[in-house]
């Protein structure tokens, strides 16, 4: 019987630990999210691509254009033809950005010179597909 007791004892206190262990936890490691929309600094609500670049700003593509996110707010970027939609965004290994718009060319943006550049050829491409760079160097373009 007093084994019966001490067992039952030790089995309590060992699930006492475990779950006391199991709430430190959760209170420890919640996820906390936030919403950014227009009135934290988003340019527009409806977010149409992203890509986060190698300093860890997240550039976003939105219907009115295209902004660097840095953590605390946004940082718009006009391109030469003015505002677009914003079809895809993607950062080369130069740490440019080169954005697919909506009805309107190809552009490469260079952040460090603060220059765009419309890509030749790079008419205003109708479907949607995607981006890489290869290892040496080259963009490829998908539609």
């Amino acid at each position: 019987m007093k084994w019966g007791a001490a067992r039952g004892i030790g089995l309590g206190l060992v699930a006492w630990l475990c779950a006391g262990a199991a709430t430190a936890a959760l209170v420890t490691n919640r996820t906390r999210l936030d919403t950014l929309d227009v009135y934290r600094g988003l340019p527009a609500n409806s977010v149409r691509a992203f890509y986060p670049d190698r300093d860890g700003f997240v550039w976003v593509g939105t219907e009115t254009g295209i902004s660097r996110y840095d953590g605390y707010r946004f940082h718009s970027v006009m391109p030469p033809f003015g505002n677009g939609v914003v079809m895809r965004v993607f950062i080369d290994a130069r740490d440019r950005v080169w954005t697919r718009w909506y009805g309107k060319p190809l552009t490469i943006y260079d952040p460090e010179q603060d220059r765009w550049e419309v890509v030749a050829g790079g008419e205003a491409i109708a479907a949607i597909g995607g981006n890489f760079e290869d290892a040496s160097g080259a963009v490829w373009i998908t539609s």
